[in-house]
């Protein structure tokens, strides 16, 4: 049993791991790079009005100079240290589990491949820590 709590630990770090790198390679180095690697469907370098996901009213609003797009330069003019959502992004829904949910069961694979582990079988044998993330 200790083997598979080990195995079922590691595999989860591991998946956090690849889930944090793959996050790492999609962010730009500012609110206005990763604005364009999000939005930017035709790669030109700015977000069309077809391209941008929220209300015409935000487009235009984040459109400072009213040419009929969103470039990098209008996203980085927030102020600093303002966190948050680029401006004009619509909120996101929370689609994760709440406080007292029952945690989705999910089966994961050993590292060698030869084994699986499902959540509900360690349900009530020992304490379980799910860690969820939003790297967002």
């Amino acid at each position: 049993m200790k083997e598979k709590t080990f195995l079922l630990i590691v595999s989860l770090l591991v998946l956090a791991l690849a889930v944090g790198v793959s996050f790492a390679e999609e962010t730009g180095s500012s609110p206005g790079d990763r604005f364009l690697q999000r939005f930017d469907e035709d790669k030109d370098g700015k977000v069309s009005k077809d391209e941008f996901p929220g209300r015409d009213e935000r487009f235009d609003r984040v459109d400072e100079n009213q040419d009929g797009f969103i470039e990098k330069s209008e996203i980085n003019k927030r102020p600093p240290g303002g966190g948050g959502r680029p401006p004009g992004l619509p909120a996101r829904e929370d689609k994760g589990p709440k406080v007292g949910d029952v945690a989705p069961s999910f089966k994961l694979a050993s590292l060698d491949g030869k084994e699986e582990f499902e959540l509900k079988t360690f349900k009530g044998a020992r304490p379980v820590v799910l860690l969820f993330g939003s790297y967002t």
